[in-house]
């Protein structure tokens, strides 16, 4: 949701005009590509630092903070990156525990530069200009009504972290409004959400990062402010020559960039670790227990041996627990593929987009060079190479998201999904495959989405690599209480012993599946020939 306000709330700093690099013997090739944003000069005294030392913030997340395993992140670490990339530049981290303490080495010159420095007039520290300007605004709860301001706000309680933007700004403002302090963006959302409060005053950033990494329900923006919170480059002064680089890049990057890296911080999902020793401890106790329960069946079977009825009710108890427990694991698997594609994207997706802004960023290098027509040929052959190869990676890796878990499920719903998969199945195999029914939106379960998508997919797997199939047909209809989804294909159809088959695990998941929802299925074949399956489940909402 937050990626629809960066380009309302999200100011970022364009100023500067790039400058083409002056004519010396260097190779053009060996360049870093910020030079040709630099002055001669600028060049010189870059080409003299061989090591900038850079100040961290260790805990000012997501901004800026350092995780277990001693490294850089958050919104200011990708700037960080961006500039050591395109100056040659390696920045050593050196992380403190709070601003006086990052300002006093500053200002000794142990510090020559911090990406998380409050601009203030502090003598032998200079600033850039705004990196990312984040938005100050108001939330409130998804029923609280809309506000024309802070002003507005008469009888509402108000909360406002302390220290914050926030706090330095608005009781200044508003010397008559009480304001609620709490500690973190953490505890103002909660205390929004519990009803303690009406309202915090924060900037946008924080509280999305916040409140999708603790799985919290959303707020709403009842009102915007005329206030924002600035991320700003500092320098000590002798390295003043920096401030004006890191401007002139960051004014040479375009809007879908500085998007990119802002949504990769709010998009924030929490990474789980895996824990072996608590694995294994967990797994010694299941198995005692296991041990345990089935030694105990057994003494309850010798007890009961001659209460045949008992013996029964107790089988079919143990079988329902079965399916439960593989209904469950169903459930997490799918679970886990729908991670593991989020995953991907995030991972894979960012990196082909930053190889992608790097060609870009050659190509825009190279047409400014006076090169000779073999050698503009040559690197003309190999970046359209690299291009082509960067767009069959990005298609191959939507293919395997897709494949793990199509977000048309979610976003467009069962029916768009499954016209979806009848398109790729006849792209794929060269089997006419056709879509109908009734396309009316119905309320239905993620788990009985997932379950008459799978079956629609297993189905089609079948007819392409059993049934000889030419053609294939889905339908989807509803009445008042139930799904139907049915496909029908003109292959060989079933044979007579096809039920008798030990190793028929597919048929077997799907009536797991549905019997799991309370549906029912049937497999048979059709009036014309080849193979007919029909499943019905209760419509039930999440």
């Amino acid at each position: 949701m937050l990626s629809l306000f960066v380009g309302v709330f999200c100011h970022f700093s364009c100023a500067g005009a790039p400058i083409s690099t002056p004519e010396n013997n260097l190779n053009i090739v060996n360049l870093p590509s910020g030079y040709s944003l630099l002055t001669e000069n600028e060049i010189a005294w870059i080409n003299n630092q061989k090591v900038i030392v850079h100040g961290v913030l260790k805990d000012h997340e997501p901004f800026e903070y350092i995780d277990k395993n001693n490294t850089h992140l958050g919104l200011a670490s990708e700037y960080v990156k961006i500039f050591s990339s395109q100056l040659g530049v390696k920045f050593k981290i050196v992380a403190v525990n709070h601003f006086h303490e990052l300002v006093g080495m500053m200002q000794r010159g142990d510090i020559h530069t911090a990406s998380y420095l409050p601009k203030s007039e502090l003598s032998g520290i200079v600033f850039s200009q705004p990196v990312v300007q984040v938005p100050i605004v108001i939330y409130g709860r998804q029923d609280a009504p809309s506000v024309t301001g802070l002003s507005a706000l008469i009888n509402e309680d108000i909360a406002i972290e302390y220290p914050s933007r926030a706090s330095a700004l608005l009781p200044k403002a508003y010397p008559q409004t009480v304001f609620h302090v709490v500690s973190s963006p953490q505890e103002g959302i909660v205390a929004v959400l519990s009803g303690e409060v009406d309202v915090f005053v924060h900037n946008i950033f924080s509280i999305e990062y916040y409140r999708r990494k603790l799985g919290l329900e959303p707020l709403k923006i009842v009102s915007a402010t005329p206030y924002s919170y600035d991320i700003r480059f500092s320098a000590n002064s002798n390295y003043a020559p920096i401030i004006t680089i890191i401007d002139k890049i960051v004014a040479d990057l375009n809007e879908r960039e500085k998007r990119i890296i802002f949504d990769k911080w709010v998009n924030v999902t929490v990474a789980s670790e895996t824990d072996f020793m608590m694995i294994t401890l967990w797994g010694g106790a299941l198995l005692f227990i296991i041990t345990l329960v089935f030694a105990l069946v057994l003494s309850w079977n010798r007890q009961l041996q001659n209460t045949v009825a008992l013996r029964t009710k107790e089988i079919e108890g143990s079988r329902e627990e079965v399916r439960q427990l593989a209904h469950h694991l169903e459930q997490v698997r799918e679970d886990e593929k729908a991670e593991l594609a989020r995953e991907i994207h995030d991972g894979l997706g960012h990196t082909l987009t930053d190889l992608s802004m790097s060609i870009r960023s050659l190509i825009h290098r190279l047409a400014k060079e006076d090169l000779s027509a073999a050698v503009s040929a040559v690197l003309d052959q190999h970046l359209s190479g690299i291009k082509v190869l960067v767009r069959e990676a990005s298609g191959t890796s939507r293919k395997i998201i897709c494949d793990l878990h199509p977000s048309i499920l979610e976003d467009f719903g069962l029916f768009a999904a499954i016209e979806w998969l009848g398109q790729e199945f006849e792209s794929l195999h060269g089997i006419a495959c056709t879509v109908g029914g009734d396309i009316t939106p119905v309320s239905l379960s993620k788990e009985a989405r997932i379950t008459l998508f799978r079956i629609a997919q297993e189905s089609l797997i079948n007819a392409a690599r059993h049934a000889n199939a030419k053609r294939v047909s889905i339908t989807v209809s509803y009445d008042d209480c139930h799904i139907t989804l049915q496909t029908v294909d003109d292959g060989d159809g079933l044979s007579a012993s096809w039920g008798e088959k030990q190793h028929s695990f597919g048929i077997k998941g799907m009536r797991e599946r549905v019997q799991a929802l309370k549906g029912t299925i049937s497999f048979g074949n059709g009036e014309l020939g080849g193979t007919k399956l029909s499943v019905s489940l209760p419509i039930q909402s999440d």
